[in-house]
């Protein structure tokens, strides 16, 4: 039978082992997420394992007078839930799922994750006047109506 201080050596060998392990997987995590954010726009992944959040689709309209941003929030029914932050050049939009999306077997990592909310940094094409920024939620879409901040001076004309 081996000694109790034998068994209790293992036991904190193991625990390294663990502790190693831990650390290599998110070293592994962080080192795919700062691949990942060095893609352009289109080819980010729509997900954080970190946050715990998917990245809704959304959509641009440019009118002569305002920017016009669309954005799909399923599984969002109450707009008590949505938080949109508007300055002059982005929106960022974060919402709380009414059910949490639960991913499970994706990509060659066999995990599961459950995303419990949704965000969006949206860089805009123009300056906007935050202050008189809209919103409109109806049937899990989001629309924005930005007014571009139109700013003119007078000129003088100097001898």
């Amino acid at each position: 039978m081996p000694e109790k201080r034998e068994i209790s050596k293992r036991k904190f060998d193991f625990e390294k082992i663990i502790e190693h392990f831990e650390l290599m997987r998110r070293r592994m995590e962080e080192t795919i997420n700062k691949f990942f954010e060095s893609f352009p726009e289109p080819f980010k992944p729509s997900w954080n394992c970190e946050t715990r959040c998917l990245e809704p689709l959304h959509h641009i309209d440019e009118t002569k007078g305002e920017l016009i941003v669309t954005v799909d929030l399923p599984l969002v029914k109450d707009k008590s839930k949505i938080e949109i932050d508007a300055v002059e050049d982005h929106v960022e939009i974060m919402a709380i799922l009414d059910k949490p999306v639960k991913w499970e077997r994706w990509g060659t990592t066999q995990r599961e994750i459950e995303f419990e909310r949704l965000h969006k940094f949206i860089k805009l094409p123009e300056r906007i006047n935050p202050e008189e920024a809209k919103a409109e939620f109806k049937s899990g879409i989001l629309t924005l109506r930005l007014p571009k901040k139109l700013t003119t001076y007078k000129v003088e004309i100097t001898d």
